[in-house]
C-alpha cells in the first residue's frame, strides 16, 4: 500500500483520494467517554430486561460521576442520569415483584430472583469486559458484547414469564 493516498493527477484540483482508500486506524474513545455512555445505555434497558442491567448501570453510573480526571466533560452528567433511570427502574419493577410475590408464593419467586441474579452477575461482567477491552480486539469485544445481549435477552424472557403468570 502506498504511503500518501492522495493521488496528484496533472491540472486536477483539488487532489483526490483513490476510491478504495479508508482510514485504517480505529477511533478510540476514552474509556470515560465508555463508561458514561454504556451507563446511560444499560440503564435505559432496565426495565425490559428485568433488571438484569441495573447492578451494572449503577456502578458504572457511580464511578462516572465520582471521576477526578475528565475527556469531555460530559461523564459525570451522564452518569447522573443513568443512576436517577436506574432508581425509577428498581421502583417499577419494586411493585412487580411485590405482585408476583402474591401470586407466585416465596418458593418460585425465589427460583426467579436467583436467575435474575445470576444473569445480572454476567451482565456485570461482560460490562467490564466490554470497558477493559481494547476496541481493536474485535473478536473479544464482540464475545463481551453478545454475552451482554444474551443476559438481557435472558432477563426480558424472565420478565415476559412472569407476566404471563400474573395476567
Amino acid at each position: 500500500m502506498r504511503k500518501n493516498p492522495i493521488v496528484h493527477r496533472g491540472s486536477d484540483w483539488p487532489p483526490t483520494q483513490p476510491p478504495d482508500y479508508r482510514a485504517h486506524v480505529a477511533t478510540v474513545i476514552p474509556i470515560s467517554d465508555r463508561r458514561a455512555r454504556l451507563a446511560f445505555i444499560l440503564s435505559l434497558l432496565g426495565v425490559p430486561s428485568f433488571g438484569i442491567t441495573i447492578p451494572a448501570a449503577m456502578w458504572l453510573g457511580l464511578s462516572s460521576v465520582r471521576q477526578r480526571r475528565l475527556s469531555s466533560g460530559g461523564e459525570p452528567a451522564l452518569g447522573f442520569m443513568a443512576l436517577v433511570i436506574s432508581g425509577f427502574g428498581l421502583f417499577t419493577l419494586n411493585s412487580v415483584l411485590l405482585r408476583s410475590y402474591e401470586i407466585l408464593g416465596p418458593t418460585r419467586l425465589w427460583i426467579g430472583i436467583a436467575w435474575a441474579a445470576a444473569l445480572a452477575t454476567t451482565a456485570a461482567l461482560c460490562t467490564a469486559s466490554t470497558l477493559r477491552i481494547h476496541p481493536e480486539r474485535w473478536g473479544a469485544l464482540l464475545v463481551a458484547r453478545a454475552g451482554l445481549v444474551a443476559a438481557m435477552a435472558g432477563g426480558t424472557a424472565l420478565l415476559v414469564q412472569l407476566m404471563a403468570v400474573i395476567d
